[in-house]
């Protein structure tokens, strides 16, 4: 699962968008199927069975009908990830906070081709779908919003804060560089899966309870 890391590609990004990381959350029941079959996979190619899904199905069911620009696919062909942390839905499940991991994706997994940049929720009507050319195509996002807390009393900040990529097939776990966890606990049981997988030293772990609600 080794590649070079285009460092100098996530060191403008974050200087220039202050974007840590590419973020997909889930639950920590799913983290061995995804290491177990080598990372992330579109919706459309899962088996219903094969994962615990956190998502409302009544959103699912709109996403699947929802192309993306004129690629004759549906955001259910792509893997999302969000530009964000402590996002609305993250608010919604703070009840499930010690199941909930954030697999955290290197900036570079951008220069995947077909990659497209969604400037606000996927789902949600007013937001339009960019392919990303080039560093500049991330002016399209409310970086502002993407990382502030204060989006709740409009609902056109909290569709800008949750600003998505679309990653177009499988993403692989070279991209994986970091799992954040609500506390202690989690993350001791995300470092014993690894460690089951032989990747404990190869993707890192962390507490970062600041991601979270309480």
């Amino acid at each position: 699962m080794s590649r070079k890391v285009n460092w100098e590609f996530i060191k403008k990004i974050k200087s220039a968008y202050q974007i840590a990381f590419l973020n997909h959350f889930t639950r920590i029941e799913n983290l061995p199927g995804i290491l177990s079959s080598s990372g992330l996979t579109p919706k459309s190619q899962l088996e219903d069975d094969s994962y615990t899904d956190i998502s409302d199905q009544g959103i699912q069911d709109v996403r699947g009908t929802i192309e993306v620009a004129k690629t004759g696919q549906s955001l259910h062909d792509f893997v999302p990830f969000y530009f964000c942390v402590a996002s609305p839905m993250i608010s919604r499940l703070r009840e499930y906070n010690e199941w909930l991991i954030y697999l955290q994706f290197t900036l570079d997994l951008l220069e995947v081709p077909g990659v497209y940049i969604a400037d606000g929720n996927a789902r949600t009507q007013g937001t339009s779908f960019h392919s990303f050319e080039c560093i500049e195509t991330l002016k399209v996002l409310d970086v502002k919003t993407i990382n502030s807390r204060r989006y709740a009393a409009s609902e056109e900040l909290r569709r800008r804060k949750q600003a998505e990529a679309l990653v177009p097939g499988k993403v692989g776990l070279g991209y994986l560089y970091n799992i954040a966890c609500f506390s202690e606990g989690t993350k001791t049981k995300v470092d014993e899966i690894l460690r089951d997988f032989g990747l404990n030293d190869a993707i890192k772990t962390s507490v970062s309870a600041h991601f979270y609600y309480r």
